[in-house]
């Protein structure tokens, strides 16, 4: 009865029904969850069509971010919190199998490659990121970002 429960809250957390911020999930849990549920990721084209020219949005309880996914595969990053503020530059795209990469050039380069699979969001109108290559960072051990999209370069 545990595990069934479990498995509910996970597939409704994934499901963009609950927040993730604070919780604690393995985002490799939470991708087997997905494809238990049917729940397919989003594929190259759906992700390029999706993110091209476009800016990332999310702000957790103390931090914010936002990243711009040029055109031309360029990167631009901003995060800011209570401590200041950071930007940063790289390169973002697509792989055949369908993960987003990004890969930065400056200080955020120690973080290094990163590639995510997208999922659609529960009711169609966004996504939600889930870091399966690469490493993880302290804003997000899970692994698992839920960020909101503005058209053109923000930042």
């Amino acid at each position: 009865m545990k595990f069934k429960f479990m498995l509910l809250f996970v597939s409704v957390l994934v499901l963009g029904l609950l927040p993730a911020v604070g919780y604690g999930s393995d985002a490799d849990k939470l991708v087997r969850t997905m494809a238990d549920k049917g729940i397919q990721p989003l594929t190259k084209l759906e992700i390029v069509t999706l993110l091209k020219d476009k800016t990332m949005e999310e702000s957790l309880a103390k931090y914010h971010y936002m990243m711009y996914q040029a055109p031309d595969g360029t990167l631009k990053g901003k995060a800011w919190g209570d401590w200041g503020e950071e930007l940063d530059t790289g390169i973002w795209y697509v792989t055949d199998e369908g993960l987003y990469c990004s890969e930065w050039s400056g200080m955020w380069a120690k973080n290094g490659k990163q590639c995510s699979a997208l999922y659609p969001s529960k009711n169609g109108d966004g996504y939600v990121r889930v870091i399966v290559k690469g490493k993880r960072t302290k804003a997000h051990p899970s692994g698992v970002y839920r960020p909101q999209l503005v058209s053109g370069d923000q930042i």
